[in-house]
């Protein structure tokens, strides 16, 4: 992978408001692995089938699951708050928008579990002390014993089925703002470094663990010491917490412009999956104690896999993007907590010992997709929207670690020293231009290149707009070496609003961005003069503080064709 970062495609760094469809058919993937592995388990322990290798396979699908969800999760968490967590409030909003989005639903799921146990005198008295830890998502975060014998992570209550993991998500969360900062300021080789390195630390945690787990349990005088091994080789978020880092990791790969070329992504994918499926092989040939962390020391192969999914050209990523995945993908959250109860609710109603395995397996997959995707659509959905849309506006800010200081610009400016004139940060404009047309070099007036611009996106405290249709770029090439864009293009915010944009400035041919756009590199800050004067054009009163200002822009590239800009209100 490594190799790749020197010879394939960089694109611009994308934004919170970005869809990467074959992340949400990986998230598919990995729901229905848990559902499909727990599925069959729930058949072995009813004696309805027999150990064979098929089953054994299926029944391990879960470990493949939830490792990963959880890379998954550390990619997209940083692709969507890298720059949130480092802003003034932006910590409360990152909380609030993941509280958002996992507890809803949680809830409803917690309190019908409640309901059905009490109701039919099913809820163990050992569970109720540990509601607490269960409310506020720390119940796997140490092992706590419930009987002397039994942790309550072995609590086998359906109210709690499955959600250790959201105990385990919740630290992910806690620590993320840790590292954060340091985290987006590396570059795509040494993340990929770093993310070799996780799993090489992984592997020299986890395999001792998992082999002398229960040891560790003798010696800490744990009554018992192999369910005490189980939570601390697979339950335990700390032991978790490399697959996340190393999903984020990926992701910082992937916002400091990388791609893998087309082949390069089916490539990297089928190779993944090769080593998924020889990790899995082997431990059944080998009937090895480390079953239960095989998936973790594979964390650096899922990373591949979500980073490789970002190429949506590639058949891996179109197969992940399919209207079917996609869907199966944004319901992922209901169809993980809900099929223990649809397990459930099978047996209890008579259907389960009716049918036949194979019968009960396929309905039950279909089953849970349609019941996932009305919880999606009836709960998640409407509970998250409710609850940002009325007690917390979420804001998107450019990220501190690749916009310039306002210093760099306002340095040495006697009015602005005098509170005269100010400069305040206000957004974020990446820009791509492509199809050139022959410059009209001969022309009596001025020697033009005309451009297409034809990805754009404004993206700041108070807005967060897209190019809708094609923009232009008339380019006045001047032989002095200082090219004079002459940009007209047109937004949609995300929230419907018409934003007209036009701009001229000047851009300094120096040999550093010469070489950058010739071998599709970005440049830094320092190594060109490129400034821009910006207006805009809006007819939407939210946005009437675009018509009444001024704006300058400090820009860099990010690759042939590809421009970052930094732009500052004049106040």
């Amino acid at each position: 992978m490594l190799a790749e970062l020197n010879s394939d495609q960089w694109k611009p760094m994308p934004t919170k408001s970005d869809r990467i469809e074959g992340l949400d058919g990986l998230r598919f993937i990995a729901a229905m692995s848990v559902l499909l592995g727990h599925a069959v388990q729930f058949l072995m322990l009813r004696q309805r089938i027999e150990m064979t290798t098929p089953v054994w396979f299926i029944a391990h699908l879960n470990n493949f699951g939830m490792t990963s969800f959880f890379v998954l999760s550390g990619f997209v968490i940083h692709v969507n708050y890298h720059a949130v967590v480092q802003q003034k409030g932006g910590l409360r909003q990152f909380f609030f928008a993941r509280w958002s989005r996992l507890y809803p639903l949680f809830f409803v799921v917690f309190v019908w579990g409640l309901y059905y146990n009490w109701k039919y005198n099913e809820l163990s008295q050992d569970f109720i002390p540990h509601i607490f830890r269960y409310l506020t998502f720390t119940e796997s975060w140490f092992y706590w014993p419930q009987d002397h014998a039994l942790s309550i992570m072995n609590s086998r209550d359906r109210v709690v089925a499955v959600m250790w993991s959201l105990s385990t998500e919740w630290l992910f969360y806690c620590a993320y703002p840790l590292f954060a900062g340091r985290l987006s300021k590396l570059r795509g080789r040494a993340a990929g470094v770093l993310i070799a390195v996780a799993g090489i630390i992984s592997l020299m945690i986890c395999v001792p663990l998992s082999l002398y787990g229960a040891t560790i349990g003798e010696w800490l005088g744990v009554a018992n010491p192999q369910e005490f091994s189980q939570w601390l080789w697979y339950y335990s978020p700390w032991i978790r917490l490399p697959e996340f880092v190393i999903g984020a990791l990926a992701a910082q790969i992937y916002l400091t412009g990388f791609r893998f070329g087309r082949t390069s992504a089916d490539l990297c994918a089928a190779a993944c999956l090769s080593a998924v499926a020889l990790m899995f092989t082997l431990m059944f040939a080998t009937s090895s104690p480390i079953g239960g962390v095989d998936t973790t020391i594979l964390a650096p192969c899922f990373a591949v896999l979500c980073l490789a999914a970002t190429t949506k050209t590639s058949l891996y990523a179109r197969l992940l993007s399919m209207r079917l995945m996609v869907s199966g993908g944004e319901a992922s959250y209901s169809l993980y907590l809900l099929h223990p109860w649809l397990f459930h609710m099978s047996e209890i109603t008579g259907v389960f010992p009716r049918m036949a395995p194979l019968f009960w397996l396929c309905a039950t997959v279909v089953t849970a997709f349609v019941a996932a995707r009305i919880s999606y659509l009836c709960i998640e959905r409407p509970a998250l929207r409710f609850l940002r849309n009325n007690f917390f506006q979420a804001r998107s800010a450019p990220s501190p670690s690749f916009a310039p200081g306002p210093d760099s610009i306002t340095k040495g400016s006697s009015a602005l020293e005098s509170g005269t004139i100010g400069l305040e940060e206000e957004m974020v404009y990446r820009v791509t231009r492509t199809n050139p047309l022959e410059p009209t070099a001969g022309s009596s007036s001025a020697t033009v290149q005309c451009w297409e611009v034809s990805e754009a996106e404004l993206i700041g405290k108070r807005i967060n707009a897209k190019l809708a249709g094609t923009g232009i770029d008339w380019m006045h090439v001047s032989p002095d070496g200082f090219w004079q864009p002459d940009v007209r293009a047109q937004f949609v915010t995300a929230d419907g609003a018409v934003v007209l944009m036009r701009y001229t400035g000047l851009v300094e041919q120096t040999e550093r961005l010469k070489a950058a756009t010739r071998s599709d590199q970005p440049t830094e800050w320092g190594e060109q003069y490129m400034r821009l004067s910006i207006t805009f054009n809006t007819g939407d009163a939210r946005y009437s503080w675009l018509n009444g200002s001024f704006f300058v822009a400090a820009g860099r590239m990010l690759g042939t064709g590809r421009v970052e800009y930094a732009v500052y209100r004049v106040t």
